[in-house]
């Protein structure tokens, strides 16, 4: 998924403290890398699509809510 790079401190949250939620309450390995100057990508994997889908809620939520 993409995001655009002005939520990032919002994704990833005070020392990592958002993205560790939800990588624990989705049990789901999430990697964040720079796409382009105004967007970041993120790879959401986990053992199955509820996992994934949950991850992707979270992340959803963190940045709709700003």
């Amino acid at each position: 998924m993409q995001v655009p790079i002005i939520y990032a401190e919002a994704v990833i949250g005070p020392t990592g403290a958002r993205i560790d939620y939800i990588r624990r309450a989705s049990r789901s390995s999430i990697l964040i890398n720079d796409l382009e100057e105004d967007a970041m990508s993120i790879e959401i994997n986990g053992s199955s699509a509820t996992d994934v889908q949950t991850a992707e809620q979270l992340i959803k939520v963190t940045v709709t809510s700003l």
